[in-house]
């Protein structure tokens, strides 16, 4: 009895132990405090870049010059050029086809010639389309692939990124962009038809090891020979442009991250039961 006793005092029981870890922030009770001390911070950083989102958008809606940007925007420059197309007028003015020109004096379309799928449609549609078609894609994308909360912070931090607001107010055709490479991460092969400026040329390689990418490929690189001389006078536009940094669009690299953030972090898990999860299963599995 006397043994047992000293025992006991000599070698606390298990439940004591637990809670000297807990108490003093030992063991798993403090991995657990490092996570909760994590997911605060997170939800903190949503929170924060949430309302920074916020102000950003009302500031484009009621600022004269956030106002200007939208009027006066790329959308509007593209959707002029559309108009020339379908009327018969030349892809590539004549002036950026005879020599040097000056963007900031003149600008005008210089996007790849299969870019003129999208243009040319879209010039013919209500021009709120422009912005809602590849936002609403965009966020459905997202919303498929649930991310996690890290996720969700990523996605804002690129949203917050200071040429992302420029991108969508002003109709920028790298919006679309991002729109192929969201769909992209579902659909193998739809981020070929990204390549809207030769900076972002590296996001069309996404999915490249699935069949499918390559057989959308075959379909680009046929639409790209009958286009065969428009990418001669596409290459001529930019070797004309004078002040054309064909690296400039590295800015816009965290819209294009949208849809990849949302896969690399999806939280999106499925149930056991083949019959129950083949449907996923033929989405996300690459062809």
């Amino acid at each position: 009895m006397l043994n047992a006793i000293l025992n006991m005092l000599t070698e606390p029981p298990l439940a004591i132990h637990a809670l000297d870890a807990a108490t003093l922030g030992l063991g798993r009770p403090d991995r657990l405090t490092r996570r909760r001390v994590i997911r605060s911070g997170l939800l903190v950083a949503v929170g924060v870049l949430s309302v920074y989102l916020v102000v950003q958008a009302a500031f484009y809606l009621t600022d004269p010059n956030g106002r200007a940007i939208v009027e006066g925007t790329d959308a509007q420059l593209y959707r002029d050029a559309g108009h020339r197309i379908l009327a018969g007028g030349s892809v590539y003015p004549a002036f950026q086809l005879a020599g040097p020109y000056s963007m900031d004096q003149r600008p005008e379309l210089y996007p790849p010639p299969t870019m003129l799928l999208v243009i040319a449609p879209m010039s013919a549609l209500p021009a709120i389309l422009w912005w809602l078609i590849p936002i609403c894609v965009i966020a459905a994308v997202v919303a498929w692939h649930r991310p996690s909360l890290p996720g969700w912070c990523g996605i804002l931090a690129c949203l917050a990124w200071p040429n992302t607001g420029f991108v969508i107010a002003a109709g920028n055709p790298v919006l679309w962009a991002s729109m192929f490479v969201a769909l992209g991460t579902i659909w193998r092969g739809a981020a070929l038809f990204s390549i809207v400026k030769p900076s972002l040329g590296p996001f069309a390689l996404i999915g490249m090891r699935s069949k499918r990418w390559w057989q959308v490929a075959v379909v680009y690189v046929l639409a790209a020979v009958v286009m065969l001389p428009l990418w001669f006078d596409w290459i001529t536009v930019l070797l004309n442009a004078q002040d054309l940094d064909l690296l400039y669009s590295a800015g816009h690299v965290p819209v294009m991250l949208l849809g990849l953030v949302a896969q690399l972090t999806s939280s999106r898990r499925y149930e056991a039961d083949p019959v129950a999860s083949a449907p996923a299963r033929v989405i996300r599995t690459p062809a």
